[in-house]
């Protein structure tokens, strides 16, 4: 089981305001370990008193604690994060597309300007294609994006002369944005109610093999990236049980 690893944490002040809106839920919080945590994993699913469930205690004083398996990165602290960088110089936004629910799926482009773009190397970097599981990624990407934006870092200026970086903080954007571990929401796809993994859409969209949301998704994003052409990409994914910590959407070079 992979799940066995996880270190989940618990914080009695993620959001602000309406617990219901995930427009309150955008700041990192304080999290917590929980140091003991019991979890019965099974595959078997047909008999009930050989089900998977966890158990856990914590000790807070307030009414509502948020559980998480990992710090969440949620859609608005990206939207709030893209629009605090929005007025750099070094900064260029667009989306790549749109997700079925119509949420954007924002790319933030960085490079110093003053220098020739044809002779520099371009990266794309993108994260968090299954929601909620692996934040690490998203946290990756606004974390290399602050260091990059630093005036004051003698690398940061240095790396903006000579790269292009292309970064999409979330791919799965619907499903970060309901809360939904892994996998998209349920999506209609004209014939059944389904839940995708957008990181098995790759191959698809590469044979343009696919007409379900996901792929329609991953697919759009596969043509921003050839379209840019890549020296190198990075898919960040979390590490669990000894797992590489990022992978490759097929199809693109890896230097």
């Amino acid at each position: 089981n992979r799940w066995q690893n996880l270190l989940p944490r618990y914080s009695s002040d993620f959001c602000e305001g309406n617990i219901n809106s995930e427009d309150s839920c955008w700041d990192i919080g304080n999290w917590s370990p929980i140091d003991r945590i019991f979890i019965n994993y099974s595959n078997d699913i047909t008999n009930a008193s050989n089900s998977s469930w966890f158990s856990f205690s914590i000790n807070s004083t307030q009414d509502f604690v948020w559980v998480a398996a990992n710090v969440p990165y949620t859609v608005t602290r990206r939207d709030r994060f893209i629009e605090s960088i929005a007025n750099s110089s070094y900064v260029t936004l667009n989306n790549a597309t749109y997700s079925p629910n119509g949420i954007p799926l924002t790319v933030a482009t960085i490079t110093d300007p003053a220098y020739d773009d044809a002779a520099k190397t371009r990266v794309y970097l993108i994260g968090q294609q299954h929601a909620n599981e692996e934040t690490q990624g998203s946290w990756v990407i606004e974390g290399a994006i602050r260091f990059l934006l630093n005036d004051s870092n003698e690398n940061a200026t240095m790396l903006k002369s000579r790269y292009i970086y292309k970064f999409v903080p979330i791919v799965n954007v619907d499903g970060t944005a309901a809360g939904v571990g892994r996998f998209t929401p349920v999506y209609f796809n004209g014939t059944n109610y389904l839940q995708y993994d957008p990181n098995r859409e790759w191959l698809k969209a590469r044979s343009n093999n696919s007409n379900n949301p996901a792929y329609i998704l991953i697919s759009d994003l596969y043509s921003d990236i050839g379209n840019f052409s890549p020296n190198a990409s990075f898919d960040f994914h979390g590490s669990l049980n000894g797992e590489r910590g990022f992978g490759i959407p097929p199809g693109v070079n890896y230097f």
